[in-house]
Parts: C-alpha cells; sequence; structure tokens
C-alpha cells in the first residue's frame, strides 16, 4: 500500500511441453521451407529444360517444313523435267523412223535389183545390215514407250535374261579377241522389255 508491497503472487505453469511444440512447429516449418525451395528450383530447372526442349523442337519443325517446301520445289522441277525428257524421247523416236526406213527400202532395193548377182558375203552384209535396221527399230518403238512411261502401265513380261544377253551380243558382232563370259543360270526377271 501507499507504493510498497505487501505481498506478492506467483504462478507458475510448465510451458515445456508448448515449447517442445514450438520447437517441433519451427522445424517442420525450416522442413517445408527447404523442401519448397528444393522443388522450385527443380521445377525452375524442368520449366528451363522444357523451354530449350520447346525452342529446339521449333526450329527442327522449321527446319521440317522448309525441307519439305524444298523437296515440294524438286519433286515440282523433277516433274517437268521428266516431262520434258518424255517429250525430246517422243520427238526423237519419230525423227530416227523415217532415216530407218529409208535404210531398209534401199536395201530390199539393192537385194531385187542384184538378185541372183549377190555373192555370199555380200547376202550376209544385206542381212547384217537388215538385222541393223530391225534392231534399230526395235530400239525407236523402245524409245517410245519409253517416253509413255508412268502414262501407261504397259505389258510386263517374264524375260529371260541369258536369251537377252546372247541377241543383244548376236547383234554386236564384237571381234573373236573379246570373250563374252554369261554366267550358267541368270535371273529371269519380270518387267517391261523396253526397260531393260
Amino acid at each position: 500500500r501507499d507504493g510498497n508491497p505487501v505481498g506478492s503472487v506467483h504462478i507458475l505453469r510448465d510451458i515445456t511441453e508448448k515449447k517442445l511444440v514450438e520447437k517441433a512447429l519451427k522445424k517442420a516449418h525450416d522442413e517445408l521451407e527447404r523442401r519448397v525451395e528444393e522443388r522450385t528450383a527443380a521445377l525452375a530447372k524442368t520449366t528451363e529444360q522444357l523451354t530449350d526442349e520447346l525452342t529446339k523442337r521449333k526450329k527442327v519443325e522449321e527446319a521440317l517444313r522448309l525441307a519439305h517446301k524444298e523437296i515440294a520445289i524438286e519433286a515440282d522441277n523433277l516433274q517437268a523435267a521428266n516431262e520434258e525428257l518424255s517429250q525430246y524421247a517422243y520427238v526423237v523416236s519419230h525423227d530416227l523412223q523415217a532415216p530407218l526406213r529409208a535404210i531398209r527400202n534401199y536395201s530390199d532395193f539393192l537385194r531385187e535389183d542384184l538378185g541372183g548377182h549377190l555373192e555370199e558375203e555380200q547376202k550376209a552384209y544385206l542381212d547384217g545390215l537388215n538385222r541393223a535396221v530391225d534392231q534399230g527399230e526395235e530400239l525407236v518403238s523402245d524409245l517410245l514407250e519409253f517416253s509413255r512411261v508412268g502414262k501407261s502401265a504397259g505389258p510386263i513380261e517374264s524375260i529371260d535374261m541369258k536369251k537377252m544377253f546372247q541377241e543383244l551380243l548376236d547383234g554386236v558382232k564384237l571381234s573373236e579377241k573379246i570373250e563374252i563370259i554369261i554366267a550358267d543360270d541368270p535371273p529371269t526377271i519380270n518387267l517391261k522389255r523396253s526397260l531393260v
């Protein structure tokens, strides 16, 4: 009273459990913050990787788009070149037919005019000339068919390659010094003869 202490009241409470709980809460809070930082860092790294991957993918897609565009241009150019080649082959084959017909006619005229006066060697020459004209006409015909490749299916034949090689050799008349060896069993193939 009058500023002098008369007595005191002491209240004691055990706060040990409260302090343990606070300590546990702080530890859990710190652990949670650490995990959040780790996850945030991992997410940032993943986001950066995804961004890089997306950028690379966009570059690849752009490169593919440009490549497709270039391929389309090249395909158009190739188609135009093939069309020109086809037209050229068609024109050349038609232009070659007239001189071949003339050679055949002159050969026939010689054979008729000289008739019984031809020696065996001269007959062989005319026969060779006729064979050469036949081959030339066949080549022209094949060239015509080749000019139509892709426009019509055309007949597919079974071709005996040994026989075809022999026909080619017979038409060439190589020197006896040249030896040609053909395998005993070359394949038989199925396709257009003119392409062979």
